[in-house]
């Protein structure tokens, strides 16, 4: 059989498992095709006042969505940035306080748990040192 079929089929049963994108985000952009289409067409078939509103709606419609996709964007953005600090050795919380899309709070949440799991194996890392040390010192002393 031919392995490229298994990864389509892996990949497209991971889309209707909710394992890639929620069920919501497809009846979304499904959604967002149907309106602009159908504004689209009054605005080609509406006449005067009819194309011009269905042009104004439509003008309204994308920079809503637009506006929406900055800000996921944005935010992914943060979040990468912030896991490269991490990645860096940067181990500060420069997550917690940043405002992320809804959308994006669940992988906030779980790059700021990493840094707080790093930072506890520092800090235990640090005193296991700091009592070898002192342990040391004594024996020698």
């Amino acid at each position: 059989m031919y392995k490229g079929s298994s990864n389509v089929k892996r990949l497209t049963g991971g889309l209707f498992k909710n394992k890639l994108f929620n069920p919501w985000f497809f009846a979304l952009v499904l959604g967002y095709w149907l309106i602009t289409l159908i504004l689209f067409v009054g605005m080609t078939d509406g006449g005067d006042f009819g194309g011009f509103l269905s042009f104004v709606l439509l003008v309204i419609l994308n920079i809503f969505v637009l506006r929406k996709i900055y800000t996921f964007l944005k935010s992914l953005k943060l979040i990468i940035d912030g896991s490269a600090e991490v990645a860096n050795g940067h181990h500060t919380n420069s997550l917690e306080h940043m405002r992320v899309s809804d959308s994006l709070k669940e992988l906030k949440q779980n790059v700021l748990n990493i840094q707080v799991g790093i930072n506890q194996a520092v800090e235990q890392a640090l005193k296991g040192e700091q009592m070898k040390t002192a342990l040391i010192t004594k024996c020698l002393s």
